[in-house]
């Protein structure tokens, strides 16, 4: 399980859920968001659960030169490896943009991209059911579940933990 666009108000929550199930997941925090909640960042470092790079803007990568690209992934490493004395080793692009520039740019500071192959777009739900509905719709094997820091997702999280682990689903994570 992945859970992008945060650190938010909604991180710890998530996180104390997957505690309840002992499970695994990487965050994808967007840097602007970071300063707001500093204290998400910490409670998900402590916990041990690995932490990703989301960018700094949550701009397009395409509306963006190489440089900019560049710019925007380093300055969010930067903040949290001066939080936490921590490598950020994994970058999800906003929009799950990727280019040629964008992966030698990410070689280059030696990262690795991560996408997803399980979307419920739960970004676009309105509620609970409807995410649970997708999860419940796709075969959950080999997925890589994309799900986002909103309210709608922490109501659904523990429903799609459970159904996932009745469907004998192991969690497991990079690191």
């Amino acid at each position: 399980m992945t859970f992008d666009d945060g650190p938010s108000i909604y991180t710890e929550q998530i996180i104390n859920i997957l505690k309840e199930y002992n499970i695994s997941a990487i965050f994808f925090f967007i840097g602007c968001n970071i300063e707001e909640h500093k204290e998400a960042v910490y409670y998900t470092h402590s916990n041990g659960l690995t932490i990703g790079n989301h960018s700094f803007s949550h701009r397009r990568p395409s509306l963006m030169t190489q440089e900019q690209q560049k710019e925007d992934i380093m300055r969010t490493n930067e903040i949290i490896e001066d939080l936490l004395d921590y490598k950020i080793k994994y970058y999800r692009p906003p929009y799950g943009e990727v280019s040629k520039e964008l992966e030698q740019v990410i070689n280059e500071i030696d990262m690795k991209t991560v996408l997803w192959n399980k979307d419920p777009a739960d970004w676009d739900k309105k509620d609970s059911n409807q995410i649970l509905q997708y999860v419940m719709e796709t075969k959950p094997y080999g997925g890589i579940y994309l799900l986002h820091e909103k309210p709608e997702t922490v109501e659904a999280l523990p429903m799609i933990i459970e159904f996932l682990l009745k469907q004998g689903i192991e969690f497991v994570c990079f690191d």
